[in-house]
């Protein structure tokens, strides 16, 4: 038995690989082209991985490239981020046409392929800007306003709504900040995290912009993600159809610096650098409470175990040593 994994040379699909070979799972790794020597070199000393190529817009494409697999479960964390609102302008039909159509196409691969269960990598972009007095449980009404995240939001309700047509299990899976080993500039995602952004500027000796030291987000280790996502492919049942997986609270943009700084001494930051150089992510709502994983940890007995001291640790020997970046 195989589980798919769609969007496998992205940041979060190609660490669920790992993670899943690791686990002894035969995996199908599905990219839009080729692996390259990042992941074959990210992915070195794993074994039962098989790549396949297919672009998840194209009707049919992704069930027939895994029509010769024993297909138990796909997770489909294929998309196009858009995280700037010029490429929301620039690249409107495309993220529409690959968030959404391309949900459905990997939603039919599954129901082709006879898979038992489907999960569907989500994100807060899902809600919106929205602000509560309680809890940012599953139970936050969605407000999205951009492209991406109404693309994410539908998505969720698609996958909701097959899971019913087909008596298939399904689940969607809002991930918050994922940071760590892994992450790159793609064709799908033009701007990266602010982490991966200053890591590259205080690597270069270029000042960080850094924005507000006070400004705070819910920095995810990416294995503690990854780990997150396997389990609901692989669990036995689900209890309910949408889960949250985050760090539960919050870490400063002062204190990543500072772990920045230790390790790349004599580096300058910007405070308040220009708005178009301010990451996307760091210029969003500032107010906005971390995702409430209870529903996960109750479930499953998940935690995050990695915190933003040895996070940014592993992170940085593995900045380090890994030959695509250093070559």
């Amino acid at each position: 038995m195989a589980i798919v994994v769609t969007g496998a040379h992205g940041f979060v699909g190609l660490n669920v690989v790992k993670t899943l070979a690791e686990q002894g799972q035969t995996v199908v790794a599905v990219g839009r082209s080729a692996a390259d020597e990042w992941v074959s070199s990210f992915l070195a000393g794993t074994s039962d991985v098989h790549h396949v190529v297919a672009d998840v817009s194209r009707p049919g494409e992704l069930a027939g490239a895994i029509k010769g697999f024993d297909v138990e479960a796909i997770i489909h964390a294929a998309v196009v981020t858009a995280t700037t609102l010029q490429v929301e302008k620039d690249d409107a039909a495309r993220i529409i046409h690959v968030n959404t159509g391309g949900t459905i196409e990997a939603l039919e691969a599954a129901r082709i392929g006879g898979a038992s269960r489907f999960v569907y990598v989500s994100s807060p972009s899902a809600i919106g800007d929205a602000s509560t007095d309680g809890d940012m449980d599953e139970s936050v009404p969605k407000h999205p306003e951009s492209l991406y995240g109404i693309s994410k939001d539908a998505s969720e309700e698609i996958v909701r709504r097959y899971g019913k047509l087909h008596d298939l299990s399904v689940a969607s899976v809002r991930i918050s900040q994922p940071y760590g080993p892994g992450e790159r500039a793609t064709s799908s995602r033009i701007r990266t995290s602010p982490i991966y952004e200053w890591l590259l500027d205080a690597q270069a000796g270029r000042t960080l912009p850094s924005g507000p030291f006070s400004r705070a987000r819910d920095w995810t280790f990416i294995d503690d993600t990854a780990r997150g996502i396997a389990e609901l492919a692989t669990a036995d049942t689900l209890q309910y159809d949408l889960y949250h997986l985050s760090l539960g609270g919050q870490i400063t943009v002062g204190e990543v610096v500072e772990l920045i700084k230790s390790e790349f001494s004599g580096v300058d930051v910007n405070q308040e650098p220009s708005p178009d150089d301010l990451n996307p992510n760091i210029s969003g709502p500032s107010g906005r409470k971390p995702l409430d994983s209870s529903r996960f940890a109750s479930e499953f007995g998940w935690s995050p175990s990695i915190r933003i001291e040895e996070g940014m640790r592993r992170y940085l020997d593995w900045w380090k040593a890994f030959p695509p970046l250093n070559s």
